[in-house]
């Protein structure tokens, strides 16, 4: 029998890569190794399920810009969303040639809140995670804004009292994916 891991590969072999993971950097090693690995034997057009609910905001720019880079070579990439597209990973689904979400799936627009440690910061620390904490904000609501066309700051000012879930007809709206479908 075959275990998860040859499957992945054999997956990636054909093109497909599924992404049902939190956002990190296991899951971001991961990602980059299969999707590199299906560039590297020639696939021209790559196929990712996405299923996740976010996670570490620099490992979904990570990914992002490994998909951008693709996409900037003329790889076709198409991202099915389904189940859930939260947080990050409603980045990832951005950075994709084509964007698809399932009828059933729940995406969540947020911004970022905080790290999370559990180890005590001086206050110069503190100041400098803010600064990183809004920058990251930053990047984040600027690949939405880039890819969608909606105003930055009505992205900002949406989400400012809290993370706003959406339903597959409101991102179709706000242009947040190209169509509701299965593939």
């Amino acid at each position: 029998t075959m275990d998860e891991g040859q499957l992945r590969l054999k997956l990636a072999k054909h093109g497909q890569i599924i992404l049902a993971d939190t956002l990190n950097d296991d899951s971001v090693d991961d990602f980059i190794h299969l999707f590199n690995y299906a560039i590297l034997l020639g696939r021209q057009s790559i196929n990712i399920v996405l299923n996740s609910g976010g996670g570490v905001a620099h490992s979904a720019f990570a990914i992002v810009d490994t998909i951008q880079a693709a996409v900037k070579q003329e790889i076709n990439v198409t991202i099915l969303g389904t189940g859930i597209v939260a947080s990050g990973a409603l980045l990832v689904l951005q950075a994709g040639s084509e964007r698809v979400i399932t009828p059933n799936t729940r995406l969540l627009l947020h911004s970022a809140e905080r790290w999370a440690s559990d180890e005590s910061l001086k206050p110069s620390e503190a100041s400098d995670l803010a600064r990183e904490l809004t920058e990251v904000n930053r990047l984040a609501f600027k690949i939405v804004a880039d890819r969608s066309g909606c105003n930055l700051d009505e992205l900002v000012n949406r989400v400012a009292h809290g993370g706003v879930w959406l339903s597959p007809e409101e991102a179709l709206e706000m242009h947040l994916i190209d169509r509701i479908g299965y593939k």
